[in-house]
């Protein structure tokens, strides 16, 4: 499993941010022409400082937030969900099995422990 920054390590998606997106034109539409950078100008009001000025300055911003969000997801999250799978599967393989054919075991706790104690790199 990835343990890193899903966003900075997946050349697709960087390619689609950087190449593939039209930010021209969407950037403008989702800030609504800048205007809370303008507001900022007038009025100078704290709750708008970070407010982008430009499609620059805005992407620059979510890339920053995406970047953060892809460590998160890679590094915290991913390795939360890891052990977790590790523990069900872990759980669910060393299950007493029931008799099989011939009235034997088809593997026993603790050689599914054992082996499974192989797995865990």
């Amino acid at each position: 499993m990835i343990q890193n920054n899903y966003f900075d390590n997946n050349a697709d998606l960087l390619f689609t941010v950087d190449h593939f997106v039209d930010w021209a034109t969407i950037i403008p539409l989702k800030e609504e022409g800048f205007k809370d950078a303008a507001e900022y100008k007038k009025t100078g009001d704290k709750h708008l400082e970070y407010a982008p000025a430009s499609v620059e300055e805005a992407l620059e911003g979510y890339k920053a937030v995406w970047q953060q969000s892809g460590e998160l997801a890679g590094i915290e999250i991913a390795g939360a969900a890891r052990s977790r799978v590790w523990a069900a599967t872990s759980w669910w393989s060393a299950r007493p099995r029931t008799k099989g054919a011939g009235g034997k075991r088809s593997s026993s706790v603790a050689e599914v422990r054992s082996r499974a104690s192989t797995w865990r790199r």
